[in-house]
């Protein structure tokens, strides 16, 4: 073969293999678009399906130093696909689910949730507020997994707390409150108390309508109760002081007795003006 033609065929021949090569050389970009990052929103939902207002933190699985994206749920993230874990924290109660896939778009959570509700009540039915606050069992020292008064609704994750009621300064224990996800628990507090009738009445007698702020010797800064003049206030029997309120007029009394099952009264007089 004529040596020129063996060099045109040779010369052919790596062209050929060069176009094959770049041909072939889209592989690359289908490796970059699989680490893009993808978009979308985290939702935390609750008792009977309601949204909640939770903070979220993505880690790499079993990595969890330092999260990948942290946030509030309804806000959109943006990730590379792939799988994580996920903690979901409502008011301290924290939530892990892990292996989570994250592909953008919108990811649901539904937590193993119950429903918490203290009732406080006196032996004849009188309603008494207070508050309450929800502690893992045996860790009643620190932090409470979630507050809020008698008679509200309290979301938990499902478990056994030791629930704590604070009523007129005084506290009442609940202790091994066991709740499965999905239940609505009330547990029912009856005090045996007292009654406290505050008469406000000017210098002829006559009666007047009076605010009325009931301290009891725990409850410091913060009434044991409120109420109105000529209107019994249900309170747990012992000592109370008792500030009463008429306009801009101002009068105390300090160290009334209340004793279980019965009434005691306290007299306040304000000079009313009269016109001349």
């Amino acid at each position: 073969m004529n040596a020129r033609i063996v060099y045109f065929l040779a010369a052919a021949a790596l062209v050929a293999a060069g176009c094959a090569g770049q041909r072939e050389s889209p592989a690359p970009k289908e490796e970059a678009a699989a680490g893009e990052a993808e978009a979308g929103t985290l939702v935390v939902l609750g008792p009977d399906d309601r949204r909640l207002p939770a903070g979220i933190a993505v880690y790499e699985p079993g990595e969890h130093a330092q999260p990948r994206w942290e946030g509030l749920a309804g806000d959109e993230y943006e990730l590379e696909g792939g799988e994580y874990d996920v903690l979901v924290e409502y008011f301290g109660q924290k939530y892990w689910r892990r292996g989570v896939d994250l592909e953008g778009g919108e990811k649901t959570f539904k937590l193993p949730m119950a429903t918490l509700a203290v009732e406080s009540r006196s032996s004849r039915g009188d309603r008494l507020e207070g508050r309450v606050a929800a502690f893992p069992p045996g860790a009643t020292a620190g932090p409470a997994a979630i507050e809020g008064g008698t008679f509200e609704g309290l979301p938990l994750l499902a478990g056994t707390y030791d629930v704590r009621v604070a009523l007129q300064g005084r506290e009442r224990w609940l202790r091994g409150v066991e709740l499965e996800a999905g239940d609505h628990v009330i547990r029912t507090l009856v005090e045996p108390v007292g009654y406290l009738r505050v008469e406000v009445v000017d210098q002829h007698g006559e009666a007047m309508d009076a605010d009325v702020w009931v301290y009891g010797p725990a409850s410091g800064h913060e009434p044991a109760a409120l109420g109105r003049s000529d209107r019994p206030i249900a309170v747990l029997p012992g000592r109370y002081d008792v500030a009463v309120r008429w306009g801009d007029s101002r009068d105390y009394s300090s160290g009334i007795a209340v004793l279980e099952n019965q009434t005691t009264v306290e007299r306040f007089t304000f000079w009313r003006s009269e016109a001349p």
